[in-house]
C-alpha cells in the first residue's frame, strides 16, 4: 500500500471514528475527491481590508447532479462563522453570498471578502480559516488578517 493511501486510510479512520474504512474505499475517495474541487490561497495574504478566494470546480462535481451547491465561510479559531464572502462574476447576479450558491458548470471562480463580520464591522487582526464545501466535499485554508488602523495590528 502506498504511503499516500495509508495516510488517507488513517485520516479517514480519524474522521469517521471507529468505523473501519476499506483500502478500496480509501483509494476511491483519494482518487476522486482532490480532483473535483480546489480552494486556492487567498490573495493578498495576509490582507488588511479585503481579500479574494480563487477556487476551481471540476467536471466530477457535475456528473449526475448537473449543478454544484457551493458554500464558503470564514471561521474564527473557535470554529464560529464570522462571515461569508460574495461571488465575483456569478451568472445569477452580483453581491450574492456564497452560501449554497448554485454553479452550473465547471470552471475557475472567485469569491470576495471585505474583511467585515456578520455585524458589518471589520474583524480584528488574527488567524482565520476559510472553509469551502461543495456537495459534501470540504476544503479549508488558513488566512491572516492584519489591520494597520489598529495599534499593533499592522504587518511587521
Amino acid at each position: 500500500m502506498s504511503r499516500f493511501l495509508r495516510m488517507s486510510v488513517m485520516l479517514l479512520t480519524l474522521c469517521v471514528g471507529t468505523r473501519s474504512v476499506s483500502a478500496q474505499d480509501a483509494a476511491a475517495i483519494a482518487a476522486t475527491s482532490p480532483a473535483d474541487l480546489e480552494l486556492h490561497q487567498n490573495y493578498p495574504n495576509p490582507f488588511d481590508s479585503e481579500t479574494t478566494f480563487p477556487f476551481v470546480l471540476h467536471e466530477g462535481l457535475f456528473e449526475g447532479a448537473g449543478a454544484a451547491d457551493v458554500s464558503i465561510r470564514i471561521l474564527n479559531l473557535y470554529g464560529q462563522v464570522v462571515a461569508s464572502p460574495v461571488a465575483l462574476d456569478h451568472p445569477a447576479g452580483v453581491d450574492l453570498q456564497v452560501v449554497d450558491l448554485e454553479y452550473l458548470q465547471p470552471g475557475a471562480y472567485e469569491a470576495f471578502w471585505d474583511g467585515k463580520g456578520v455585524d458589518g464591522e471589520l474583524v480584528p487582526s488574527g488567524v482565520y480559516m476559510v472553509e469551502m464545501s461543495v456537495d459534501g466535499q470540504r476544503r479549508s485554508r488558513r488566512i491572516y488578517r492584519t489591520r494597520a488602523d489598529v495599534p499593533g495590528g499592522g504587518a511587521r
